[in-house]
């Protein structure tokens, strides 16, 4: 299956990441604190919801944000995004704007629109970054292709055009490319770091970090380049990142399908699903090969990588590369976490038990797009707190938060 096609499907459940976000902890409890060391992302995640709100525990601004870190250390795009509010708002943590901006940036590489307003709004406030009006138009504009509700209004009140940017790869802002190179080496580079080189490595890819946090992309890269020689996978996945979105250097995919497969090698798991998708597509001078595609998305989405779970779910459903599997398809694309909503409908009896493809699903989706706008308005003009439309965590001006200042005054 084409990974941009999921990207479409989305698009026809009312409820993107950044429209309910905890909606995948609304029945959990405390029970679930007993499962040990060893928990995913997602019921890291759920455990900070649960001491946020007290919900069967007490309620733990600290403890909401460790786990909440624990969960967005992982790669978990919400948690993400609650740690930057967290950090914006001092909740648990000493309130700390650079932290946010890095949370929030983390969040919006992967697709959050909630998080990308935040930036934005940093960029225009200039809160831990310089302030950068422009480039808080680019992320209202991101936003509201991507379902934030308020991004639109937020994009007027700056003077910027409602008009949508160039589509952006990977879900994120596009930047104007550089024009300098870095040549792919003769000899490939070890895998992995040299015992000798790795505390060289390590301080390299520290400081690559930091620029790149610091909005320093054309600066980063050659750190991340001397890493990356050095056989650090976390290097070559980030060059093939680059490469990919044109980021600080010029887009090449014939690149970023180098790097990325020096990473996969190394089991990175986010190179693994990046490679996947090249091979799906035929890009970077790979041949189209729905096998390795496949091979290479069991293996990142048997590490936990959430979108590598959905792809693969969503192969599932229709028999690319696996066979038809509506079970396991149901429970790869809960367990990812990004799309709860396609999930419960093809759990639903009233689904067809079969489509015949991805336009066919689509198809079906959409005709139950007014039902659920319908029903969802009629939820959010009942329900109080959180679940209101978009996730009232993510927007620093929500009534959730008028609410949660006026009951902090109190006392309560």
């Amino acid at each position: 299956m084409r990974l941009n096609s999921i990207t479409l499907l989305l698009a026809c459940c009312l409820g993107l990441r950044a429209q309910g976000d905890f909606a995948i902890c609304r029945d959990a409890g405390p029970g679930i604190l007993r499962q040990g060391s060893a928990r995913s992302p997602q019921t890291e995640f759920c455990i900070g919801y649960l001491y946020a709100f007290g919900r069967g525990v007490l309620k733990d601004m600290g403890a909401a944000a460790t786990h909440f870190r624990a969960a967005a250390e992982k790669g978990y795009t919400p948690a993400q995004a609650v740690l930057g509010v967290h950090y914006a708002k001092g909740l648990g943590v000493a309130q700390n704007w650079t932290e946010a901006v890095r949370w929030y940036r983390q969040a919006v590489i992967g697709g959050h629109a909630g998080a990308a307003v935040n930036l934005g709004q940093c960029y225009q406030n200039g809160n831990g970054v310089r302030q950068d009006r422009a480039e808080a138009a680019k992320l209202y504009r991101f936003a509201a292709d991507h379902g934030d509700p308020s991004a639109a209004g937020l994009l007027a009140s700056i003077g910027g055009s409602p008009q949508p940017a160039a589509a952006p790869t990977n879900n994120v802002p596009q930047r104007t490319p550089a024009a300098r190179t870095f040549p792919i080496p003769p000899t490939p580079p070890p895998m992995g770091v040299p015992p000798a080189q790795r505390e060289e490595a390590e301080q390299l890819w520290q400081r690559a970090v930091a620029l790149v946090e610091s909005n320093a992309a054309r600066d980063a890269m050659p750190v991340l380049y001397r890493c990356a020689l050095m056989g650090d996978r976390r290097a070559e996945a980030t060059l093939g990142i680059r490469y990919q979105d044109g980021d600080g250097v010029k887009a090449d995919d014939h690149a970023a399908a180098y790097w990325f497969g020096l990473a996969a090698a190394q089991g990175h798991r986010g190179s693994q699903y990046a490679l996947g998708g090249m091979y799906l597509e035929g890009e970077g001078g790979l041949p189209k090969d729905l096998a390795k595609a496949t091979a290479l998305l069991i293996k990142s989405a048997n590490q936990g990588f959430d979108k590598a779970q959905l792809a693969l779910g969503i192969s599932y459903e229709f028999g690319e590369g696996v066979p038809r599997d509506r079970a396991k398809a149901i429970a790869l694309i809960r367990q990812s976490g990004l799309a709860g909503e396609i999930a419960s409908v093809l759990a639903s009896p009233r689904t067809p038990k079969s489509f015949a493809n991805e336009d066919a699903f689509g198809a079906y989706l959409s005709s139950l797009r007014n039902a659920q706008i319908a029903a969802s308005w009629a939820q959010s003009r009942a329900s109080r707190g959180p679940w209101s439309g978009t996730d009232g965590y993510f927007d620093h001006n929500s009534t959730y938060w008028q609410q949660r200042r006026h009951q902090e005054s109190l006392g309560k």
